[in-house]
């Protein structure tokens, strides 16, 4: 008895997820990241807790659910902070959605890690220096989900600057 429907159905399971994964990929390259403002959230003998609102724009015509969010922050090379959410955020389809992020700092930090940045400013502006965003967030959308989607964003400091 010959099996033929197996290598047929790897293939048509390969051929689905491929486009599945084409989809999320093209979503999320799409997808537009705004900062709108932040403000002071907490301010003590520890640290301070900015809350920065991001304007998120899906163009796609499929709603996006996200949460798990973990990102690294860093500025001219140093790691700046860590900015860490469990919420569920769901991004409408073809619209804007905001979602605020908590971005902690203690004094600590800001002396050891800040302080060198600012050796870089002699030969350029503290708003040009570069700024990497990478981490890793859960996303879904329709029947398929990622736990674990990879996040880069590079740019400038002044972006984020008022």
């Amino acid at each position: 008895m010959k099996r033929v429907w197996i290598p047929v159905a790897v293939f048509v399971v390969f051929g689905l997820l491929g486009v599945g994964i084409y989809g999320i990929v093209s979503i999320s390259k799409s997808v537009n990241y705004e900062v709108l403002g932040y403000a002071v959230q907490k301010l003590d003998n520890v640290g301070v807790t900015f809350r920065v609102s991001f304007l998120v724009t899906n163009p796609s015509s499929f709603n996006l659910e996200v949460w798990n969010q973990y990102y690294e922050f860093y500025v001219g090379g140093f790691k700046i902070s860590t900015i860490t959410s469990n919420a569920h955020y769901t991004l409408l389809a073809d619209n804007s959605s905001v979602i605020p992020l908590d971005v902690q700092f203690t004094w600590e930090d800001i002396h050891s890690k800040v302080a060198p940045m600012y050796s870089q400013t002699t030969t350029t502006a503290i708003g040009d220096l570069p700024v990497l965003i990478k981490g890793k967030l859960s996303a879904k959308t329709g029947f398929l989900r990622i736990s674990h989607f990879p996040v880069r964003f590079n740019g400038r400091l002044w972006w984020f600057l008022p």
